[in-house]
């Protein structure tokens, strides 16, 4: 798959999986979601630009961020309350 932009916002999601098949992710915008989890993105080695503001996150996890390439995060508007170094 050659998806190099991916966009799921404003649509009400509450989990999303599957995203690790897109190797050549370099923007994706979950943005305006319920979500409550960040997604493992391990195999999204290309990722630039990651969009999870405005969702339902409370933390981040040990595995975040996992991508050395990024550079542009947005969780504004979540609920975090935890973050682990």
């Amino acid at each position: 798959i050659f998806q190099k932009k991916k966009s799921f916002s404003n649509n009400k999601i509450k989990e999303i999986s599957g995203i690790n098949s897109l190797k050549n992710l370099k923007k994706l915008s979950i943005a305006h979601n319920e979500i409550r989890d960040i997604p493992k993105l391990s195999s999204c080695a290309l990722l630039k630009e990651l969009r999870l503001n405005d969702n339902k996150i409370t933390r981040l996890p040990n595995h975040f961020p996992e991508n050395g390439q990024l550079e542009l995060l947005d969780l504004g508007n979540n609920l975090i309350r935890e973050w682990q170094d």
